[in-house]
């Protein structure tokens, strides 16, 4: 629960990744140059489309490993 303070006053700062990533830092650099989406053809027989909740993307995966390696 959210209370509030005579004379006080409550503030919200929205944040995303855009924010937070430099324009001219490497890994927007990454990112432009390589095309990620043939990963998906890669592990498509890992996933299945019809049971369970659904995975995560796996294009995130390969970025979170390349970010930990760099």
């Amino acid at each position: 629960m959210l209370t509030r303070k005579s004379g006080m006053q409550l503030k919200i700062h929205f944040v995303t990744i855009e924010d937070l990533v430099p324009a001219g830092h490497l890994l927007r650099q990454i990112d432009k140059m390589l095309d990620f989406s043939f990963i998906y053809d890669e592990v498509q027989h890992l996933y299945s489309r019809n049971s369970g909740r659904p995975g995560i993307d796996p294009v995130i995966w390969v970025k979170y490993l390349l970010i930990g390696f760099l």
